[in-house]
C-alpha cells in the first residue's frame, strides 16, 4: 500500500496489515526554492512499476520558465533514491495560465511507457521510463477548442501578493476548459483523458462553479477512440478510477438518495 502525504512531502508504503515498512522523503518543504511536489488524487493517481514509484510532480512555488523542471518524481524503493524525469510543457514558460491547479500534470504507464497530461496543453507527452526522449502527440476535445492563458507574461506572479485571493483569476480559471486528469487501463491496453468543460464566466461569477466532464478514450497508440460527456451535478468529476470492470464513475445523484451506497 502506497500513501502520500502531500502536506509533509512523505511517501509512506505499508504491507496489507497496514504496517509502516519504509518511508520516503519526496519533498523538502524547508527548502527555499522552487521544487517539484506532488498532489496525487483518483484522476492524478500513483503509479507503480517494478519496485518502482511515479508521481506527477506539481508546484511549491510559481516559476516564469520551466525550461528543465521535471514533470514526473520517481521513487526507487530498493534503493530509496528519488530522482526525476521529464519535463513541464514548454507552453508554461509562454504565458501565465492561472490557478495552481492548471499546472498540475497527471501521468499513466502503459506497455514501459509514460504518458503525461498537462492541464493547458492539448499534446500527450510520452516517452519510455528513463525519460531519455519524449515525443508528444495532439489530442483535443470536440467540446472546445483553445485554451487561453490568463496573463500574456509568464512572471506575472511577481505583481500580485499571493496572500490575498485574486478573484479575476479564480473567476477566469474556473471559466475556461483543461484536461484535468489521466487514467490507465492496463487490461484493456486503453487511456482515459479526463477534460473538464467548465461552465461560462457568468456562471462561475453565480456561484455555479462544477464542471461537466468528459472522458477521451485512447488506445494504446494513442489513438482516439471515442469521446464522452458526463453532466457534473449527477456524476462526480473526481471520484474516477479505473478496476477490472473498466472506468468506473461516482454516481451523486444516487448518493443523495441513499448515503448508505456508493454508486459507481
Amino acid at each position: 500500500v502506497l500513501i502520500y502525504n502531500f502536506q509533509s512531502g512523505v511517501l509512506f508504503l505499508l504491507n496489507d496489515s497496514s504496517s509502516l515498512l519504509n518511508s520516503f522523503r519526496v519533498s523538502d518543504y524547508k527548502d527555499p526554492e522552487v521544487m517539484p511536489a506532488p498532489f496525487p488524487n483518483s484522476i492524478r493517481p500513483i503509479q507503480y512499476v517494478n519496485q518502482t514509484v511515479y508521481l506527477s510532480s506539481g508546484l511549491t512555488n510559481r516559476l516564469s520558465d520551466f525550461s528543465g523542471f521535471p514533470s514526473v518524481v520517481k521513487i526507487d524503493l530498493l534503493s530509496e533514491k528519488v530522482n526525476f524525469l521529464g519535463e513541464f510543457s514548454k507552453l508554461y514558460s509562454k504565458a501565465y495560465w492561472g490557478n495552481t491547479f492548471k499546472y498540475d500534470p497527471a501521468i499513466a504507464i502503459l506497455n514501459g511507457k509514460i504518458y503525461i497530461n498537462f492541464p493547458i496543453d492539448f499534446g500527450i507527452h510520452f516517452g519510455d521510463l528513463n525519460g531519455s526522449k519524449f515525443e508528444i502527440q495532439k489530442i483535443g476535445s470536440e467540446y472546445f477548442k483553445e485554451i487561453p492563458f490568463f496573463k500574456k507574461n509568464s512572471d506575472y506572479f511577481l505583481s500580485i501578493n499571493s496572500n490575498e485571493r485574486n478573484l479575476e483569476e479564480d473567476f477566469f480559471s474556473l471559466s475556461n476548459s483543461d484536461f484535468a486528469g489521466l487514467l490507465v487501463d492496463e487490461k484493456r491496453e486503453m487511456l482515459y483523458r479526463i477534460a473538464y468543460l467548465r461552465p461560462s464566466l457568468d456562471k462561475v461569477q453565480s456561484g455555479d462553479r462544477i464542471p461537466d466532464f468528459s472522458v477521451i478514450v485512447l488506445d494504446k497508440n494513442l489513438n482516439k477512440l471515442a469521446e464522452k460527456r458526463f453532466d457534473g451535478k449527477i456524476f462526480d468529476c473526481e471520484m474516477i478510477f479505473v478496476s477490472a470492470e473498466g472506468l468506473n464513475i461516482f454516481r451523486k445523484d444516487l448518493y443523495l438518495q441513499d448515503e448508505n451506497f456508493m454508486s459507481f
